[in-house]
């Protein structure tokens, strides 16, 4: 069928975007599968920055053991200090066409690289919207996924559900734009691309897909990195490369790293808003006023690409200090606080909150706030107030691990 022909490619590897006709096949099936990108040296290049950071103690896997013992070993974003990796990262074709494909400048949202020895399982029929992961909580990204071995039947194949995309709906409500998932019952069926080594699949976000164990006597790997649209920030917030990780790569690749630090992310605070007015608090006697908020932790995480969720520790803080108990929250941003970064999120609501709890609370606009008669305490609220009221983003809700039932 048409959906599982892939696209031969004749153009340098440094001058390819999709076409319109490519295009449309995204749309219509979810996934683009484009060959000859990649010549032969690239990927051994790729190879072998692989099995050397599968080597290495920070490399982890689904099972006990170190490689080659029987297990899906991942190289996460570590992966980026080996320049034969961090290439990836900045190439012209991966970036240009996740740019045109999105509708937007790609945003590095995560490197990864999967290894599968004989005998490995595959993983079930899913797709990977996630609105409690850092890595899977925008409303607008895709994977990139270079294959480094023909997925041949005894191997594995990647099975991808043409049009399956389609099957879940976005809508926006106010400020905020809604998933309802798609189940499984709903989809169409799997078809088997045929993925040979070099080949690169574009993937819709909504995109069902599975992966099949390896039942061959030889080793299954690929790149898989996920990019968003720059204007679709994750719900839960991002998560964060090193600044080492970021300096590895070259202009172009430094320009799709959009988020990276070393400072930890020490406290989270929420702008909750309802009609334009901003609930700020203040602990009794004090002068200032802040955004509700307090130390951060990442609460309940079950995955590395959780780290950098501490909507969790925010629900707590904002139930305590306002009465407020809210479902789900959406990133805005993150500032400076103290030695670390503060991580904001934003909550609207439609009618103003009674405040029932320890702090003093109080609303105020935002030309009350910008006109300096309210001491602020921290020196970002302002910045934080007018991201959320007047940066054009495309946001999706993020929650925490509890609300989204992992607890």
């Amino acid at each position: 069928m048409e959906a599982t022909r892939a696209t031969e490619v004749t153009q340098p590897q440094n001058a390819w975007r999709p076409s319109s006709d490519q295009i449309a096949s995204y749309q219509e099936n979810g996934f683009l599968v484009v060959r000859g990108l990649f010549d032969a040296l690239q990927l051994e290049r790729f190879d072998r920055a692989i099995l050397r950071r599968v080597r290495m103690p920070d490399c982890t896997s689904n099972r006990e053991g170190v490689y080659p013992h029987p297990a899906k070993y991942t190289v996460a974003h570590e992966g980026l200090l080996d320049p034969g990796l961090a290439e990836v990262a900045c190439s012209p074709v991966i970036l240009d066409g996740a740019e045109t494909l999105l509708g937007a400048p790609p945003v590095l949202k995560a490197f990864v690289s999967y290894l599968r020895t004989p005998g490995s399982t595959g993983s079930g029929t899913h797709f990977d919207y996630k609105p409690f992961r850092p890595v899977g909580s925008s409303v607008n990204w895709l994977f990139a996924i270079l294959a480094l071995t023909d997925y041949t039947e005894q191997i594995g194949p990647l099975l991808l559900s043409p049009g399956s995309h389609k099957c879940t709906t976005m809508e926006q409500r106010g400020p905020i734009t809604h998933v309802t998932r798609a189940g499984r019952d709903d989809i169409p069926p799997m078809v088997d691309p045929n993925l040979k080594r070099g080949d690169l699949v574009f993937m819709h976000m909504f995109c069902w897909h599975k992966a099949d164990a390896n039942h061959s006597n030889q080793d299954r790997w690929g790149i898989y990195n996920k990019y968003m649209a720059a204007d679709a920030p994750p719900g839960a917030g991002p998560f964060l490369f090193t600044d080492r990780e970021h300096d590895m790569l070259d202009e172009r690749g430094r320009g799709a790293m959009a988020y990276h630090s070393d400072r930890p992310i020490g406290a989270t605070r929420l702008v909750l808003e309802h009609d334009g007015r901003i609930l700020l608090t203040r602990q009794p006697e004090a002068a200032a006023w802040t955004l509700p908020g307090g130390h951060a932790e990442s609460m309940d995480v079950r995955d590395g690409w959780d780290v950098g969720n501490v909507i969790g520790s925010l629900e707590k803080h904002v139930l305590e200090q306002t009465g407020c108990d809210l479902d789900w929250m959406t990133w805005v941003g993150d500032y400076d606080e103290a030695d670390g970064l503060c991580r904001v999120y934003a909550r609207p609501i439609a009618a103003p909150h009674a405040a029932e709890g320890t702090a003093e609370c109080a609303w105020f606009s935002e030309d009350e706030l910008n006109r300096g008669d309210v001491p602020l305490r921290i020196g970002f609220e302002r910045a934080a107030i007018h991201s959320w009221l007047h940066e054009p983003k495309r946001r999706g809700i993020g929650l925490s691990q509890a609300r989204a039932g992992l607890k």
